[in-house]
């Protein structure tokens, strides 16, 4: 038997290659079918690299948070340092993920408030605001997320407050120090506000506009990392880093210093007054009040974090909850 002759392959035909992004565009076990297989994969799927996120997803663009900004302080993102920035930032992200949780909940705002609420928004940017279909969506955002707070997020809380009372703990929050040990009858506090920054760059321009003449609570609302935002604290001098309780040891009553820098981070402390344990006997309807607020805060940040989980993406950390260093 003759051998039959091998045929030299035709220079005019290009080798067939698969396409190289075929191993992720292709379902399981096309390449093994490379005929129909995969040319049904790669005709459904294409060789894109990467979903393009549908028109539903969420987001939160420079120019939403630019009108966040205004609406929340009346300033524009210029006038804000970056830590003031990014907490406005996750506070709207925050808010756009209560709304996409009333949406799914189902909840509407009624038109008549949309327009109510879009008009004060307008008011509140002043000068060249956006169109009037953007200041609608900003106002059902708002009052979305408020339905959602109201509906969700208060009875929760009272669910956990009400779980904590029947376990024999305090409720949530219900002391400013119910973090740490309780101070003996005799144990000398400190009352002091905090501004928290992530540089020291950043806390001596906190210093110095103080020192210019703005109020310390509206300078910490503003750029605090710290959830308190400039909100009185009281601790005794054991319960703080020992950086800030030498600090405010050495600080006269009324003083602002700082920065003083502990666990990553850098403090603008003002020292408010000293008192003793048997004087910081609180009303008990502040503490219940401390109590509903902290428990508020506690699962609201609950909530925000499954929303989060749902649509994919991550908690900023001003969203989370903290503590005073």
């Amino acid at each position: 038997m003759t051998a039959r002759p091998q045929l030299a392959p035709r220079r005019d035909r290009a080798p067939h290659r698969v396409p190289r992004c075929a191993p992720r565009c292709a379902p399981r076990g096309a390449l093994a079918l490379p005929g129909l297989a995969l040319a049904l994969a790669l005709a459904l799927g294409g060789c894109r690299r990467a979903a393009e996120p549908g028109p539903g997803a969420l987001r939160v663009d420079d120019a939403a948070v630019a009108r966040h900004v205004r609406y929340e302080t009346g300033l524009a993102p210029g006038d804000l340092d970056r830590a003031g920035l990014e907490r406005l930032r996750a506070d709207l992200l925050g808010e756009a993920l209560l709304a996409r949780g009333a949406e799914r909940e189902s909840f509407t705002a009624p038109p008549a408030a949309v327009a109510a609420e879009a008009s004060r928004l307008k008011t509140l940017l002043g000068t060249a605001p956006p169109g009037d279909d953007v200041l609608a969506e900003d106002a059902r955002r708002r009052l979305l997320a408020r339905l959602y707070d109201e509906r969700v997020v208060v009875p929760l809380a009272e669910k956990m407050g009400t779980a904590a009372a029947g376990a024999g703990a305090a409720a949530p929050g219900a002391d400013a120090m119910d973090d740490a040990p309780r101070p003996s009858s005799t144990e000398e506090l400190v009352l002091f506000r905090q501004v928290r920054c992530e540089s020291r760059a950043d806390a001596q321009r906190v210093v110095r506009r103080i020192a210019r003449g703005e109020a310390f609570e509206d300078v910490a609302r503003e750029v605090s990392t710290s959830p308190d935002h400039g909100r009185l604290l009281r601790r005794a001098p054991r319960e703080l880093p020992e950086p800030v309780a030498a600090a405010l040891g050495a600080a006269q009553e009324g003083a602002v210093t700082g920065p003083v820098e502990t666990n990553g981070a850098y403090y603008v402390l003002a020292l408010e007054g000293r008192v003793t344990a048997e004087q910081e006997a609180p009303d008990p309807a502040e503490l219940r009040l401390r109590g509903r607020r902290r428990a508020h805060d506690e699962a609201r940040a609950r909530k925000i974090a499954e929303l989060a989980r749902e649509e994919g993406i991550a908690v900023p950390p001003q969203l989370a909850e903290d503590t005073a260093p």
